[in-house]
């Protein structure tokens, strides 16, 4: 999987609508209080950084897989949803 962890709530509100209208399938958590998680598949991951690229107004952001981290790891229910054919 390829996240992105921040506390923007409007980029990931923004990042979201980009890879809904690409039709990438994608998960949003919230691993604590302020901040959020939103992750895809690997095969999915350059349209992840696309679409944060393209609304991210200049500012860096950081995409990875979080492997080190497991409070930042995706919930087993949220990993067979994304896995599944619909969302």
């Amino acid at each position: 999987m390829k996240k992105l962890l921040t506390k923007d709530q409007n980029l990931i509100k923004e990042v979201e609508n980009v890879l809904t209208e690409k039709g990438v399938k994608f998960i949003t958590y919230s691993p604590s209080k302020d901040s959020k998680i939103i992750a895809v598949l690997n095969r999915d991951g350059n349209d992840l950084r696309e679409a944060v690229n393209n609304v991210a107004n200049g500012e860096k952001y950081y995409l990875g897989v979080l492997r080190n981290h497991p409070e930042f790891s995706a919930p087993k229910d949220l990993i067979v949803k994304l896995n599944s054919t619909k969302i």
